[in-house]
């Protein structure tokens, strides 16, 4: 999409706020595995990444991230990125990752509550 090269010229870096991985498979050491990731989400503030670990033609993990764009002089806004790209949030998202995407947001409010 050019996402990346967009943060890079703005000396952005994208730091990773909550994750979650659902591992189904084992990948073997030095086994070969492509790493499929797709745009789930974002706003002002964050995105969302969907990542699907793909070998032998069958997912061996899934991992959901969100995730902010940091650069020198601040947080970078992502649809800001997108729009630059002519690019805009995909109108289809699987409803799995949508439901993945709100227990992760869920989760990450419980943990900002621990002390």
């Amino acid at each position: 999409s050019g996402l990346l090269g967009v943060c890079m010229q703005k000396r952005g870096a994208f730091l990773v706020a909550t994750s979650a991985v659902r591992y189904r498979r084992p990948i073997s050491p030095m086994q070969r595995f492509e790493v499929h990731t797709s745009l789930a989400q974002c706003d002002e503030r964050t995105v969302v990444f969907d990542h699907a670990f793909v070998a032998e033609g069958q997912v061996h993990a899934r991992a959901v991230c969100r995730a902010v764009v940091k650069s020198p002089s601040g947080l970078l806004s992502p649809s800001a990125l997108l729009g630059s790209l002519g690019l805009s949030m995909p109108t289809t998202v699987d409803p799995q990752v949508t439901e993945a995407v709100a227990s992760l947001t869920q989760l990450d409010r419980n943990l900002k509550d621990i002390k």
